[in-house]
């Protein structure tokens, strides 16, 4: 007889997620997944507002500020190249002279939805979290290095508005 999970009392034939498998999608590239060695997964805050009535001090539930989202993906040949399009259409431009009067604007800079899937041992997804109006705010590439033989990396820091855990909290 098989021994029910200690995790609940109604415990099915499915393993506990695995923090190793995940895949990262990329809406705004025709769902292209990337190669992901790490992704931080949603979180948020709710602020607090304090009232001060007498001797006595109560807190109110305020706004909810998500935070952002890193991830860590291998670098194949394209990554880097399909970035700087991204920053180029969102409205930077270089500098060519004083009269190059464009700037980077939130709409043509969003990325798309950014999918974060925590999947099972065949692939198919258990959790997904969806970071809507996403966009790059930070890149950084991994160093050069001859003593090293690791794959070069990139970090990407996504900035968004609200994230959706597997479509149940939906903007009204």
């Amino acid at each position: 007889m098989a021994m029910k999970g200690f995790w609940t009392a109604a415990a099915t034939n499915s393993d506990p997620k695995r923090a190793y498998r995940f895949k990262l999608t990329f809406a705004q590239n025709g769902g292209l997944i990337w190669y992901a060695k790490k992704v931080t997964k949603p979180k948020f805050a709710i602020t607090e507002t304090p009232h001060t009535y007498l001797n006595h001090k109560f807190y109110f539930p305020g706004r909810v500020e998500w935070a952002e989202v890193t991830a860590t993906l291998i670098d194949p040949d394209t990554v880097i190249n399909s970035l700087m399009l991204n920053v180029e259409q969102g409205g930077y431009t270089l500098p060519a002279n004083e009269n190059t009067l464009t700037t980077v604007e939130k709409q043509r800079s969003l990325f798309g939805d950014v999918h974060i899937d925590q999947i099972d041992a065949d692939g198919n997804s258990i959790e997904r979290w969806t970071l809507r109006q996403a966009w790059v705010r930070d890149f950084t590439q991994s160093d050069l290095d001859y003593e090293a033989d690791e794959l070069s990396t990139i970090d990407l820091t996504f900035r968004y508005d609200w994230a959706e855990l597997d479509g149940t909290f939906t903007p009204k």
